[in-house]
């Protein structure tokens, strides 16, 4: 089961991405393929934010397109939103203490606590993610 990071999601998206080829061929064969996926709310509203702002992308996306793709990937069968518990918020309080994050990483390290707790492989560009020891980590490029 996967767990892709918001910039799967605005690459797979937006054409105008760098990445844009290989998060669309991602997203699409694993989502012919039957395999499952798990979105986070987190990573649905980091797409949201940017891919609708107007200081990161000229023309932005509209809210209304931007909604129409969340909402076509989440009524696929193989997709479902991930719900966040006390031992994901444990894990993460622990990975961010034990590594002494701040900032953005607090994020990264939210996802990597559901991952890691839920046995999902996360899916992103960011190769930062690979300093997260015990995380099955695909990394696009």
């Amino acid at each position: 089961m996967y767990l892709p990071d918001n910039n799967i999601l605005i690459s797979a998206f937006r054409a105008d991405t760098q990445h844009h080829q290989a998060a669309k061929s991602w997203l699409e064969e694993t989502l012919n393929g039957g395999q499952s996926i798990r979105l986070f709310p987190t990573v649905e509203t980091g797409f949201l934010r940017i891919v609708t702002h107007p200081k990161l992308f000229s023309p932005p996306s509209s809210m209304e397109e931007a909604a129409a793709f969340l909402s076509a990937l989440c009524d696929a069968t193989n997709v479902d939103v991930c719900p966040w518990g006390s031992e994901d918020r444990d894990l993460w309080l622990k990975l961010c203490a034990d590594m002494q994050l701040v900032g953005n990483d607090c994020n990264d390290a939210m996802l990597v606590a559901l991952a890691i707790g839920r046995g999902l492989h996360l899916v992103t560009f960011d190769k930062g993610f690979s300093r997260f020891k015990g995380l099955d980590c695909l990394i696009l490029s």
